[in-house]
């Protein structure tokens, strides 16, 4: 005999009601609330762990950079061992940064999946260099690369060029 998913519903309504309300029942209403109540908060976070980036250098020349975690890319940066501007600090030998564009709120690490040197995600704008292309990575150099997160820990990591493939230093 089948029966609705109302009534087999109303049945279990019923049942948990006199579970909670049976004379000598270890299970009060106030126990059950409780215990409901800490595992939906545990649930909640749970689902809203930070998951820290996670940068794998590969390809040739261009490299591409893969990404994951579950912070959003604020900046992403590439710098080198050759001065590309009058500057002070690092931006000196800054070959590429971006950073997201003025309005928007960015994505997850996650979502954009792949950046390629030189090629620009949607949502985000260049930095350095202020016109014209990326400089060429050379064979042998060696590179530094950081992925800046919100809400999440960053990564970074050293990577040479080597016989035309990107390889990413342990």
């Amino acid at each position: 005999m089948l029966r609705s998913s109302s009534n087999c519903h109303s049945r279990s309504i019923k049942r948990c009601r006199r579970l909670i309300s049976a004379p000598g029942s270890r299970i009060g209403l106030r126990a059950w609330v409780r215990s409901s109540v800490t595992s939906l908060l545990s649930l909640v976070m749970l689902s809203s762990c930070e998951i820290p980036t996670k940068l794998v250098v590969r390809g040739g020349n261009p490299p591409s950079f893969q990404l994951s975690g579950n912070g959003l890319l604020t900046s992403f940066r590439v710098r080198g061992p050759r001065k590309q501007r009058d500057a002070e600090g690092e931006d000196a030998s800054m070959y590429w940064m971006i950073k997201r564009s003025d309005g928007q709120s960015g994505d997850t690490v996650s979502r954009i999946g792949t950046i390629v040197y030189g090629e620009l995600p949607r949502g985000y704008r260049n930095i350095y260099p202020e016109t014209g292309q990326v400089p060429q990575l050379e064979e042998g150099e060696r590179y530094y690369v950081e992925v800046i997160t919100a809400d999440a820990e960053w990564a970074s990591a050293y990577f040479t060029i080597e016989g035309g493939k990107a390889v990413q230093e342990p």
